[in-house]
């Protein structure tokens, strides 16, 4: 019943543009399939931040709690629910057509959510790279871990 899932981050596809929007890949791995897609590109720094949000809403509600896990490209999200003390209900949905459910624990979520930000965050002081978003995350994330 429970998946083995990681959050994907290529480093190396991180850009910032001139209005200090950062892209790169990022994409979750869940058992053998990938969503979006692999190789995805998305704004990690933002999303990131988002998706702490909902988890830490998750983490911290009562059995039943619903939170949408966003993408900002793309019609994209993940609909998770808190079906147990440590298990999640993940609904991955694009186009509002549902494309498959998986459960996981939300200790292995949220270290797949940590080591990304983790990631991202060396990424972004290793090249320079402070904007309000990574700022963000990085309060976020020292919140999270």
């Amino acid at each position: 019943m429970n998946c083995k899932i990681s959050i994907e981050i290529n480093k190396d596809s991180f850009y910032i543009s001139k209005y200090k929007s950062i892209t790169g890949e990022i994409y979750f791995k869940v058992d053998d399939r990938f969503f979006p897609e692999e190789g995805w590109s998305d704004f990690p720094v933002v999303i990131l931040t988002w998706w702490i949000k909902s988890l830490l809403q998750i983490i911290q509600g009562k059995v039943g709690i619903s939170q949408e896990f966003l993408f900002m490209d793309g019609p994209l999200l993940i609909k998770g629910k808190k079906v147990d003390i440590d298990i999640m209900e993940l609904e991955f949905i694009h186009r509002e057509v549902l494309q498959f459910t998986s459960y996981c624990s939300i200790s292995s979520f949220k270290s797949s959510v940590v080591e990304a930000s983790k990631i991202t965050l060396e990424s972004m002081i290793k090249n320079g790279w402070e904007t309000s978003d990574t700022k963000e995350l990085e309060s976020l994330y020292k919140n999270l871990k």
